[in-house]
C-alpha cells in the first residue's frame, strides 16, 4: 500500500516538473515571439523612414529642377526684353 502511495506520489512530482518544464518553455516563446515582433516593428519603421526620406530627396530635386528651368525662361524673356 505505502509502495502505490508511494509511486502515485512520485508520478504527481513528475508531473508538477514536467508542466513547471512546459511552463518555462511557453514563457521563453513568448518572450521569442515578443521580441521578433518588436524587432520586425523596428525593421518596418526603418523601411518607412527611408521611403520618406527618399520621397523628400525627390521633391526637392524636382523643385530644384522647377526652380532652374524657371530662372531660365525668365532670363530669356529679359533677354528678349532688352533686344526688343
Amino acid at each position: 500500500m505505502f509502495e502505490i502511495i508511494r509511486d502515485v506520489l512520485y508520478g504527481l512530482q513528475l508531473l508538477a516538473a514536467h508542466q513547471q518544464e512546459l511552463d518555462e518553455i511557453m514563457e521563453k516563446m513568448d518572450v521569442e515571439k515578443q521580441r521578433q515582433q518588436a524587432n520586425l516593428h523596428q525593421k518596418l519603421l526603418e523601411r518607412k523612414k527611408r521611403r520618406q526620406e527618399a520621397q523628400q530627396r525627390k521633391q526637392e530635386r524636382e523643385m530644384a529642377k522647377e526652380l532652374l528651368e524657371q530662372k531660365k525662361e525668365l532670363a530669356e524673356v529679359r533677354t528678349q526684353h532688352v533686344s526688343n
